[in-house]
């Protein structure tokens, strides 16, 4: 998935395929979805954690970030997000 900045900024939309060099390889990733978030003016990509971790397997992840539908109880959610460290 890519956030609106990002696929405004490469012109890139659903279907298209993103490529992101990597020391270890490029990742080469057909777009899913296109979501509204804009705390990131330059763009955003979201991908598996395996993928990430097969071009940087010395670097974890540094940030999480989860959307929640509208329905979700969000004390439930972290407290499921805390049980799974």
């Amino acid at each position: 998935m890519v956030n609106e900045p990002f696929a405004r900024k490469f012109g890139l939309g659903r279907g298209d395929v993103v490529e992101l060099p990597a020391p270890l390889g490029a990742i080469r990733r057909e777009i899913i979805d296109v979501f509204s978030e804009y705390g990131d003016d330059q763009g955003m990509v979201v991908i598996d954690l395996a993928d990430y971790l097969s071009v940087f397997p010395d670097d974890g992840p540094r940030d999480l970030r989860v959307y929640l539908g509208g329905d979700v109880d969000v004390e439930e959610a972290r407290g499921r997000l805390r049980q799974m460290r």
